[in-house]
């Protein structure tokens, strides 16, 4: 099943130069504890007109990086790709362990963090 997408925001930056970037993301996961780690969190009403940033141009352009997430439920392992701002990026990898992915719709569910995996390579899709 796939989840559904919502707007999220990206802030970056620090309170005087800050810049704020809107996309499409899964529903529910960057909710809590996540977002506060990650530096995403899904747009209020009123910044639902905002215009949508492609997570290409988020990736290619260095404001985000994309992560992939190791989970476990029961006896159900799960790996799960999520994007990162790039000041929350250096605690973003301890800081994320031990959290509960809530996406709404999908097995993965539930699930647990156990540990976060930068990629090898470049991807910017």
């Amino acid at each position: 099943m796939v989840a559904k997408l919502i707007k999220c925001k990206l802030v970056s930056g620090t309170a005087p130069n800050q810049e704020t970037y809107f996309f499409l993301g899964p529903k529910g996961l960057y909710i809590g504890g996540i977002a506060t780690e990650t530096g995403i969190s899904e747009a209020d009403e009123n910044e639902q007109d905002k215009p949508n940033t492609t997570v290409k141009e988020l990736l290619g352009s260095g404001v985000a990086r994309r992560i992939s997430v190791r989970s476990t439920q029961g006896t159900s392992k799960y790996t799960t790709k999520m994007l990162v701002a790039k000041s929350k990026a250096p605690t973003a990898e301890d800081g994320l362990i031990d959290k509960i992915i809530s996406t709404d719709g999908t097995k993965v569910s539930g699930s647990k963090i156990v540990s976060v995996v930068n990629p090898r390579r470049a991807t910017f899709y």
